[in-house]
């Protein structure tokens, strides 16, 4: 469970740093709806490389390493 604990940990970083909510988030990186986001926060999933990817096109400054497996540092 700590695995899916750190990867919200991770995403919440990013929400936050973005200054988003997690629907406003969701839909900025072109998500239909936050509700992968919140299957994240509940630990029912991983963080995917599709979202990354995603997150990465939408704020090329976050580090798909750091989000992915938390290696390195954010930005």
């Amino acid at each position: 469970m700590t695995n899916f604990n750190e990867n919200w940990s991770r995403l919440e970083s990013v929400i936050v740093w973005a200054g988003m909510s997690v629907n406003g988030f969701a839909h900025y990186i072109g998500l239909s709806r936050a509700e992968n986001l919140y299957q994240i926060k509940s630990g029912k999933n991983g963080i995917s490389r599709n979202l990354v990817n995603r997150i990465v096109e939408s704020f090329p400054q976050i580090s798909a390493a750091w989000l992915l497996m938390g290696e390195g540092s954010m930005l």
